[in-house]
Formats: structure tokens, sequence, C-alpha cells
């Protein structure tokens, strides 16, 4: 009888998931945090450099303007060619300026001869109608005065025969919207404005961008 009492006690503790270990398995943990962005690498070998670029296009002088070319050698073979200026052999082999950023007054682009030639922005006169340049004592004497005028949007050049003033004139003008007098400069030569150059007696030019 107390054997048959014990086994029914094993049995039934046996049977307690408790003390058997019979439990259901738990969830799994978060995954960690992703670990640090590694160093970039080195950098990689440079590549191989690129064919030559084709030569620029060599001035070509024309029937009228002629680019003036200046060979430089030497007795072991070296040589080069410079080109420039550009000369006006309409007006007497003068050198004259392509690109210059002046009109004339037709609305046409011309091979101005700046290099000869004295910005007016002062007037003798009242009515600013005779154009004054001005240079150094020790300045170039200059072939041309020229005036310019904002027209549409660009500035258009009237050339005069420059021609020694003389004495300072008394009293200079200048054009702010109208003719203002001011201050007569000193220490400079003063030179006058003879009579107006025709804009067709300097080459016409054209510009074009590729």
């Amino acid at each position: 009888m107390r054997l048959w009492m014990f086994a029914l006690l094993f049995l039934g503790c046996s049977a307690d998931p408790a003390t058997t270990g019979g439990g259901t398995t738990g969830q799994g943990g978060q995954g960690g945090a992703s670990g640090t962005a590694g160093k970039d690498g080195q950098p990689g070998a440079p590549g191989a450099p690129g064919a030559p670029g084709a030569d620029a296009p060599k001035p070509k002088s024309g029937s009228r303007l002629k680019v003036r070319q200046t060979v430089t050698s030497s007795p072991d073979g070296y040589e080069a060619t410079t080109y420039g200026p550009v000369i006006d052999t309409g007006r007497g082999s003068e050198e004259c300026s392509p690109v210059n950023g002046l009109v004339a007054t037709d609305g046409t682009k011309r091979c101005f001869p700046l290099t000869t030639a004295l910005s007016a922005y002062l007037y003798s006169d009242a009515a600013c109608s005779q154009p004054l340049g001005l240079t150094a004592p020790t300045g170039t004497s200059p072939r041309y005065l020229y005036t310019t005028a904002a027209v549409a949007g660009e500035f258009r050049a009237t050339f005069y025969a420059a021609a020694p003033f003389g004495n300072p004139p008394a009293q200079v003008y200048s054009k702010a919207g109208s003719c203002v007098a001011g201050t007569t400069p000193t220490g400079v030569v003063f030179y006058g404005s003879g009579s107006v150059i025709a804009p067709g007696d300097f080459a016409e030019i054209k510009t074009s961008v590729n």
C-alpha cells in the first residue's frame, strides 16, 4: 500500500512543468547597432595625358588690312613668329585696332587707329561741340581725337583730326546730360579738334562667334 502511494506521488511531481523545465522558449533579443563606416581608400593613379590640342588659327592678311609678322630666329635653329599689329594700308600703313569695343556713327564696326588717337571728354565751347584732348607735356602728340556717345547699347565714336590748341582755354566744359562748365586742368597740353573723319575712311570689320 505504501509503495503504491509513493508511485502516484512520483508521477504527479514529474508532470509539473515548473519542476521538469518544459516552459516555452523566450523571444530573441534586438540586433546590435551598425558599426562605423570604414576609412576612404587611397586615390587612384592619374589618368593618361590627353591628346595635344589643335593649333590656333593664324591671322590672315586681307587686301587692305595686313597683319605684321615678326620672325625671331637664332643660329642654332630656333624660330618663332609673332603676329601684330594690324596695318591699314588704305590709310598710309597706319596701325589700327580691329578689336576696340567701338562702333562708327553709321552703326558699322571699324578698325580704328586707337594707338594714335586721344579720347576727348572736355570741350572748349558752351555748346560742347568743340572737343578738347589733353596729354602730359612729355606725351606723344595724337593724330586724332575721338568722342563717344551711347546709342542703343553701343559706344559710337566720332573721329576728328587733332591739332595743337595753343594756350590753355580760360574755360572748359563737359557733358553730363547737358553741357556743364568745369575747371581748366593745369600742367597739360591741349589739342583741339579739326575736321570730322567719315566712318567710311576706316576699314570695316565684322566679328563672329563660333
